[in-house]
């Protein structure tokens, strides 16, 4: 069902990772870190944790800041259509007042 995306992980292509692992590890050699290289990540690690989230406090403004921008941006598209259809509007009253008292020419 899968063959068209060549994934079907049969046992020949479990044997083909296992091959593909062992040559792996015949081209890379482990290399053994240096006992001043795993102090140093040891003491990194242990002394100065990295923090897995920023502090929420400090992005509240930025988002209250970003939901007013928003908001008064969405108004301001609303408003500017609504300017554009009432003037559009007394545009084509003004040009039916003009069409209606403007002499008739009788033929």
């Amino acid at each position: 069902m899968l063959d068209w995306l060549h994934l079907s992980w049969g046992k020949s292509n479990m044997d083909d990772l296992d091959g593909f692992e062992s040559s792996l590890e015949a081209a890379f050699q482990p290399v053994e870190p240096s006992p001043e290289f795993v102090r140093d990540l040891h003491r990194r690690l242990v002394n100065f944790p990295v923090p897995v989230t920023p502090a929420s406090s400090s992005r509240i403004p930025l988002y209250i800041a970003l939901t007013i921008a928003s908001l008064l941006s969405g108004v301001a598209i609303v408003g500017f259509g609504v300017w554009i259809i009432l003037a559009l509007m007394g545009k084509l009253q003004s040009h039916e007042k003009k069409v209606a008292s403007s002499p008739k020419l009788a033929l």
